[in-house]
């Protein structure tokens, strides 16, 4: 499931994002925080939630 997910995250935001986005879940909240930021500022798509924030 997790890995259908990131493949999921990897094919959406692969060509809007640097390659690190697959690894988001290492990263601090802050940094996750700052992604959701710049994906509901610029694209307003409510879908990448569920991929932020899981």
């Amino acid at each position: 499931m997790s890995a259908f997910k990131v493949s999921l995250s990897r094919c959406s935001l692969r060509s809007l994002h640097p390659p690190h986005t697959t690894r988001q879940r290492r990263l601090p909240p802050n940094f996750k925080r700052a992604i959701q930021r710049y994906y509901f500022k610029y694209l307003k798509n409510t879908n990448l939630e569920h991929f932020l924030y899981n």
